[in-house]
């Protein structure tokens, strides 16, 4: 039999990206940072490519304050995996007991997003490979090795895209708000 290789997306899916950025907007609230003012900040900086701390903090915070900001963010970045979705970690080990190819395939910032990924307790055993794209996930052809292919992410397009283009079975794995809903749970099952 040959193995399956599961692709997993990182924020949104495995990772609980609001809780994330609302420890952010937190941890900046005694620099003078109101939440409100941190989304804001935080989607002028989304809306020009992926999140990094450096363009963040030039557009919220006043020059005196910018490294302690990034001091900030940088510790509750080193610690992400407190913000791990409680299923993630039992679900990628049973995964890889049973022989998967673990892959982590996810679109950010390089320094940033690697940092949210080393804080994941063994990611280096639990992922066969991790990359890592700031450009489109669409735009990027993924390895493909025999046997079966499943890819799961929060986003419908990007899911849609890779099981046309590279017959991946499909699941959008939704955590909050409206759409299709794929526990880790069923898609174990679905999986065996």
């Amino acid at each position: 039999m040959k193995r399956l290789t599961i692709y997993f997306d990182l924020d949104h899916t495995l990772l609980d990206t609001e809780k994330l950025k609302y420890a952010f907007a937190n941890a900046l609230t005694p620099l003078g940072v109101t939440e409100k003012k941190f989304f804001v900040a935080y989607r002028a900086t989304r809306q020009k490519g992926a999140f990094t701390f450096r363009a963040f903090v030039h557009r919220a915070l006043a020059p005196k304050q910018r490294t302690e900001a990034l001091r900030l963010l940088t510790t509750i970045t080193r610690g992400a995996a407190r913000f791990l979705y409680p299923d993630v970690l039992p679900f990628l080990r049973l995964m890889k007991k049973r022989g998967a190819r673990l892959v982590l395939f996810t679109y950010g910032h390089l320094s940033y997003t690697r940092m949210k990924v080393e804080s994941v307790p063994d990611y280096h055993s639990l992922f066969d490979r991790i990359i890592i794209t700031n450009r489109e996930r669409k735009n990027r052809r993924l390895p493909v090795w025999a046997g079966a292919r499943a890819i799961i992410d929060n986003r419908r397009d990007v899911v849609s895209h890779y099981a046309r283009t590279q017959q991946m079975i499909p699941f959008v794995m939704v955590r909050s708000g409206k759409g299709k809903f794929y526990s880790l749970k069923a898609i174990q099952q679905a999986l065996q």
